[in-house]
C-alpha cells in the first residue's frame, strides 16, 4: 500500500510539472488558471466538510466501529457481516467516489486534500479490484477469528452504565449469534469453491468455540464467558444503585434465554 501511495503521489506531482511546462508557451492562460489562497481554502473547507459527513455515513455500517469510538449510537446491534452487506458498502462508496469526482476541483485542493482525495479514489479502486477475490480468504481462523471476536467485542468493549446498556447487551448477543451465522454460510460457499483453511486451523476455531459454550448456563463447570461477564455487569447495576433486585433477576433471565436460544444454537451449527 505504501509503495502504490508513493507512486500515486509521484504521478500526481509528474502531472502538475506537465501543466506548467505546457504553460510556459501560453503565459496568460497558465496564469489565469492559477486559484488564489483564498480559493484553495475555500475549496479545502468544503471538501473537509464533504469527508465529515462521509465519515458519518460509514460509520452507520458498522455499530461496531461506534462502540470502539465510544459511542453508543445503534447500541443494541452489529454490523451486517454477510456478503450482502459488504455489496451495499461498496455501491456506496461508488457514489461517493462519483460524487466527489463531481463536485470538486482539484486544482484547488492543498497538497493534504489532495492526498485524502487521492486516498479516498484509491480505496474504491482497491475494493473494486479485490472483488473477485473476495471468497478467497478464510472466513474462520485460530487467530483472532470471529468466533472469538465478537462474544470478546462484547466482554471488552460493551460498557454498561445503566438499565438501557443491558438491554442493549442482552439484543446483541442475537445480534453476533446471528453474525456467527452469516459468517458460517459464507464458509460453507467458499468451501463449496474449495477454500478451506488447514486442518490445525479447524482445531483452533473449534476449541476456542467450545469454550464459549461450556459451564453456566450451557452445562459444565464454572461460568461460560459470556454469562460470566454479564452476570458482573447486572451485579454493578444493583451495586451503583441503577436497578433494583426484582429487575436485576428479570434481565438475568432474560440474558439466560438468549445464550441458550440464540447463542449456543449459532456456536452448536458451527462446531457440528
Amino acid at each position: 500500500m505504501r509503495k502504490l501511495m508513493i507512486a500515486l503521489l509521484c504521478a500526481s506531482a509528474l502531472t502538475a510539472c506537465g501543466q506548467q511546462g505546457g504553460g510556459d508557451a501560453k503565459a496568460p492562460a497558465a496564469q489565469a488558471a492559477i486559484a488564489t489562497p483564498e480559493e484553495i481554502a475555500a475549496e479545502t473547507d468544503r471538501l473537509n466538510k464533504w469527508f465529515a459527513d462521509r465519515w458519518e455515513e460509514q460509520l452507520e455500517f458498522s455499530p461496531i466501529q461506534r462502540t470502539f469510538l465510544g459511542q453508543k449510537i445503534d447500541y443494541d446491534k452489529i454490523d451486517d457481516l454477510s456478503e450482502a452487506g459488504e455489496d451495499e458498502q461498496l455501491e456506496w462508496r461508488r457514489k461517493t467516489v462519483a460524487d466527489l469526482k463531481k463536485n470538486f476541483d482539484y486544482g484547488k485542493l492543498t497538497p493534504e486534500a489532495k492526498t485524502s482525495y487521492d486516498i479516498w479514489v484509491y480505496e474504491l479502486d482497491r475494493a473494486e479490484k479485490g472483488l473477485p477475490f473476495r471468497r478467497r480468504q478464510y472466513v474462520f481462523t485460530q487467530m483472532q477469528g470471529p468466533q472469538a471476536f465478537l462474544p470478546q467485542f462484547l466482554i471488552n468493549f460493551h460498557k454498561v452504565d445503566d438499565e438501557s446498556d443491558m438491554e442493549a447487551y442482552i439484543t446483541r448477543i442475537g445480534g453476533i449469534s446471528h453474525g456467527l451465522d452469516q459468517l458460517l454460510e459464507r464458509a460453507k460457499v467458499e468451501a463449496g469453491e474449495g477454500v478451506r483453511p488447514p486442518q490445525f486451523a479447524y482445531d483452533g476455531v473449534l476449541k476456542q468455540a467450545r469454550a464459549l459454550v461450556t459451564g453456566a448456563p450451557f452445562g459444565g463447570e464454572g461460568d461460560a464467558p459470556l454469562w460470566a461477564d454479564a452476570k458482573g455487569k447486572i451485579a454493578k447495576l444493583v451495586e451503583d444503585g441503577k436497578i433494583d433486585q426484582a429487575r436485576a433477576d428479570a434481565l438475568t433471565g432474560e440474558v439466560e434465554t438468549a445464550l441458550k436460544e440464540k447463542f449456543k444454537p449459532s456456536y452448536d451449527a458451527l462446531i457440528a
